[in-house]
């Protein structure tokens, strides 16, 4: 882990050595691997790691927030209540990933009923600690990715992207940005056309999330797989190379408003008519006009075709 890019082991292993590493594993192993687990790392669920690593594993573990961080130390807890903290650290021990990876390998049990009762155990030691969320207000979250579902959604998700308008964009960028770069409030900003589809793909990639919200409020709301940060730690999120989503110059906008503006202007007086937009292949230049004429004068200017055609 540490920048949840795919490199390993906090970043001993960087993410081009990884890549490598991995696939010379699965090359020799002749299969991918059953489960990666990055579930005792900080913040590693993130985009750029599942791009990384999806080839490579079935299943992928992690959260998008900070692991650990309670405020009171053990030794603080036994003095509040030592019989509750002995318990405490039995069911830690026993609901730990390792213990329940490792108890399910020997009881020959499927890779996806272990993986379930991983986060299940999760669950169940914060709910023994609830008491202890409630009063940090800590946030938690442990997340379980089906790593053929990836490609579908970034392909997806990319595709609806393209197709955006400046205005759509930054209302998609705001609302991710609003929740730590969180994927499913990027997603639900798209137009009510795709959004519902594509959040159906983030749950089908997201098979499984268990968090710490079912305890405590939380400040700020994610849903178990974010963007990266640009910086450290807090946005901006990067969502250039991640789906495609950047927003061009005026003057690039310009430039294509022209180019496609200007050639069907064959009289060049700054304004298509009926039979400008039927000699261009409009098939209905009536519904056209009436679409981007805004000023009624039965012509659309460049203005309007820009508006009414992307290029703000």
């Amino acid at each position: 882990g540490a920048w949840a890019d795919g490199s390993l082991f906090e970043g001993v292993i960087v993410k081009k050595d990884a890549v490598e590493l991995l696939g010379s594993t699965t090359k020799q192993l002749g299969k991918t691997l059953g489960v990666m687990n990055f579930g005792g790392n900080c913040a590693e669920g993130r985009w750029k790691m599942l791009e990384t690593t999806h080839p490579f594993a079935t299943m992928i573990t992690a959260s998008d927030l900070p692991v650990g961080g309670w405020n009171r130390t053990h030794h603080q807890i036994w003095k509040d209540n030592k019989t509750h903290s002995q318990h405490v650290t039995k069911e830690k021990a026993r609901l730990s990933s390792l213990n329940i990876l490792k108890e399910g390998a020997e009881a020959g049990k499927g890779l996806g009923v272990v993986l379930d009762e991983v986060l299940e155990g999760r669950r169940a030691y914060w709910k023994l600690m609830r008491k202890e969320i409630k009063r940090t207000k800590i946030m938690q979250s442990l997340s379980l990715y089906r790593s053929s579902e990836f490609m579908a959604l970034r392909n997806n998700t990319r595709a609806t992207v393209a197709n955006l308008t400046d205005d759509q964009k930054t209302a998609a960028k705001n609302a991710t940005e609003a929740h730590r770069c969180d994927v499913q409030h990027f997603l639900a900003a798209m137009p009510t056309t795709a959004n519902a589809s594509l959040v159906g793909k983030f749950q089908q990639l997201r098979s499984k999330y268990v968090s710490t919200k079912e305890f405590t409020d939380w400040k700020v709301d994610t849903n178990g797989l974010g963007f990266n940060f640009v910086g450290w730690n807090e946005p901006p999120c990067e969502l250039s190379e991640s789906v495609g989503l950047s927003f061009r110059s005026k003057k690039d906008k310009k430039k294509e408003l022209d180019d496609m503006f200007d050639p069907m202007d064959s009289n060049g007086d700054g304004y298509l008519d009926k039979e400008e937009l039927k000699n261009a292949g409009e098939e209905d230049p009536d519904k056209a006009i009436e679409d981007a004429d805004s000023d009624g004068d039965g012509k659309i200017s460049k203005r309007e075709f820009g508006k009414a055609y992307g290029w703000r």
